[in-house]
């Protein structure tokens, strides 16, 4: 409480009522003074008696009486007390545990302004007689007591007016148990004493500018400029919950639920044992389609697909009055019409009323779920690295593919894996530098990650050019779009229905919603398609900017690895061919030696032309470790002046500590 009242902007002090020091002459006894009030000497100034000023004394002496009226049996009672205007600033209080009474200064909030100087003199006094003397309640008093010698007052307050009247001194007993407040004001109450009209009458005070309120419980859904989801909380029909009616609820309801309303980050209190809901504006996006009619519903029944795993958790709450954090927890949720993946940070914190037990739970709750998505998709791309680097031809690559892909079933519930070749009649193997063109492209089925053995579905050869089985179509569209993604979405009803039955979905178990067709092609050979990966998406989550992101990365990843393949692969083959052109005469050998020639220097330039669009830096370096040649994204990533002795600068731009082990490898 001392922390939030420190970063509070209203002067703010408290006092405690059961310090008998505050009921007698002098000045307040005051326990505690916030930092706005400690930075206010003129505000300061208002807090102590000045006899020197007969004006300031008197006023000074209103306010305190206002500061501790409502005390009974050094207790405060259960009244809510209306503002007071002093020293040109409108002061409010509440009270802690009957007890401690917080009283604070603001220059705009409500306030009671006198029309003359008559009542706020008659009503300081009969304030001060009520601090020194025992006040009626509004509870009945126990039978058979006799209160005919005490002195009391009542305030009551309707409307925009304001009125407190001092009743004499003589109460019949009540004993009689269906006896009311109201009923005992009406018929039990005498003035022998003196007349009515000599008591304190304030009909003339008037509250102004209620507008301007911070107990949302209690501004007018009228008031210009009230933040949207006030006024949708103030527009429910509270009557209509178990919390009752705005009017009726207690002092602590409503001051735990200003502190959720006011709190700038996502947070929801659950008040009563039936954890009803009561949530601020930055809750409304993890709440998604459940708002608004989450507000004042039972929370195992608004989170009723949770509620089996968070029972447990609002039980020991309540039992222990002991927190309970909880870190990128995973859970399913329906916010949306369907049930979602999400990662929460959340804490349930058990509130403590005026009685000293739990009334209410508090939770506050950071949603992570795209950081959590997002990591483990970029480990499933730092795994179909690891994986594809280890591959040495074609073949096994995309067998690698299939490895690198098996870990995250989350995201990867269903995946078919193809490689192209053309030529498929003849046997062609497929290479870069293949220019059939005028045979069929085919595709060959080269894994599958959640398809049963003999499912339709996988479709060992496809033909590319007038296949219809399985997604050919969609691959035949995606070579036509220029070799970009086709996204299948139930919802719209670009995934053929039963085109997917039967599948043995990973993950949760649950059908995909969407399935996306990638072509990969390497870097080295255009625009020509070296293979498919249909991949389904995780069906607990919408398809968004983040998945599109994630493939563009992958086919990006996989064209950079399959393009490594191909030239090593290239390489190995002209290996064997030099290896056959040396057992040949010296003429064949002299001839075969220029055509190898230039097609050294046509493949050095394959080589510098794939290296140059590649997206990664890439460079050749001779034993010694001096670089030789450099790819544009070297020098991009390096950030090296490019006139310059590349493998001296490069090794002073290591760390200290580095070098060695750089300079080892």
């Amino acid at each position: 409480m001392i922390e939030l009242l420190e970063q509070d902007d209203r002067p703010t002090f408290i006092i405690d009522l059961a310090d008998p020091a505050n009921f007698s002459s002098g000045p307040l006894h005051i326990i505690f003074i916030n930092a706005s009030l400690r930075a206010a000497p003129r505000v300061s100034h208002l807090l102590s008696e000045d006899t020197t000023d007969p004006d300031h004394s008197a006023a000074f002496s209103r306010f305190k009486a206002w500061a501790v009226s409502f005390v009974k049996d050094n207790q405060s009672m259960d009244v809510c007390l209306p503002s007071l205007s002093y020293g040109g600033i409108s002061w409010t209080c509440s009270t802690l545990r009957r007890r401690f009474r917080l009283v604070s200064g603001n220059m705009s909030a409500v306030s009671i302004i006198p029309t003359s100087p008559s009542p706020i003199a008659q009503a300081s006094s009969v304030l001060e007689q009520r601090a020194r003397g025992p006040v009626l309640t509004g509870y009945p008093y126990p039978p058979n007591e006799d209160h005919t010698n005490d002195t009391n007052e009542i305030a009551s307050l309707g409307g925009a007016d304001l009125s407190i009247t001092l009743l004499g001194s003589h109460v019949r007993s009540r004993s009689d148990p269906t006896s009311t407040f109201e009923s005992a004001f009406e018929s039990a109450l005498e003035v022998p004493d003196q007349p009515v009209d000599d008591g304190l009458a304030l009909g003339d005070l008037r509250v102004e500018d209620q507008r301007l309120s911070f107990d949302w419980t209690r501004v007018p859904l009228d008031s210009p400029d009230l933040p949207a989801h006030i006024r949708f909380a103030r527009s429910v029909d509270w009557a209509a919950t178990p919390l009752g009616p705005l009017d009726c609820w207690s002092q602590d309801l409503r001051s735990m639920s200003n502190m959720i309303m006011g709190s700038s980050r996502p947070a929801a209190l659950y008040w009563g044992p039936e954890s009803i809901i009561i949530y601020n504006a930055a809750y409304i996006p993890l709440a998604g389609q459940k708002h608004p009619r989450l507000m004042g519903m039972r929370y195992r029944d608004a989170w009723s697909e949770i509620w089996s795993e968070l029972e447990s958790v609002f039980e020991s709450a309540w039992a222990t009055c002991q927190s309970i954090t909880r870190h990128d927890d995973r859970l399913l949720v329906n916010r949306g019409g369907h049930l979602e993946e999400v990662f929460f940070n959340w804490s349930i914190v058990p509130l403590v009323g005026s009685s000293g037990s739990v009334v209410a739970l508090y939770n506050p709750v950071v949603e992570n779920t795209r950081r959590k998505v997002n990591e483990r998709r970029t480990l499933t791309l730092h795994e179909v690295g690891e994986k594809t680097s280890q591959a040495r031809d074609v073949e096994s690559f995309w067998a690698q593919v299939k490895s690198g892909l098996e870990s995250n079933e989350s995201d990867i519930p269903f995946a078919l894996i193809y490689s192209v070749t053309r030529g498929l009649e003849e046997n062609d193997e497929y290479t870069a530098s293949s220019d059939r063109t005028d045979t069929p492209a085919h595709a060959t089925l080269q894994g599958t990650l959640g398809v049963p053995p003999g499912h339709p579905v996988a479709v060992p050869t496809i033909n590319l050019r007038s296949g219809q089985e399985g997604f050919a179509p969609y691959m035949r569209e995606s070579m036509l779009q220029s070799a970009s993604r086709i996204v299948l979405r139930r919802e719209d009803g670009t995934l053929p229905a039963g085109l997917t039955d039967g599948l043995a979905w990973r993950g949760d178990g649950e059908p995909c919603r969407t399935i996306v067709v990638v072509p990969v092609h390497p870097a080295a050979t255009g625009e020509l398609v070296a293979g498919f990966i249909v991949l389904g998406i995780n069906p607990r989550r919408p398809y968004d900017d983040d998945d599109e992101l994630f493939f563009n990365i992958l086919s990006r990843q996989l064209a950079t690895s399959l393009a490594a393949v191909v030239l090593f692969e290239e390489e190995i083959k002209r290996g064997r061919e030099a290896a056959q052109l040396a057992a040949l005469n010296h003429q064949e050998l002299s001839t075969q030696l220029r055509l190898r020639t230039q097609e050294a220097v046509d493949s050095e330039y394959r080589f510098t032309r794939m290296a140059e669009f590649a997206p990664v830096g890439m460079f050749i370096a001779d034993a010694r470790g001096r670089i030789n040649y450099c790819n544009n994204m070297w020098w991009e990533i390096s950030k090296h002046p490019r006139l310059t002795n590349t493998v001296d600068v490069w090794m002073h731009s290591i760390w200290d500590e580095d070098r060695p082990g750089v300079e080892e490898i």
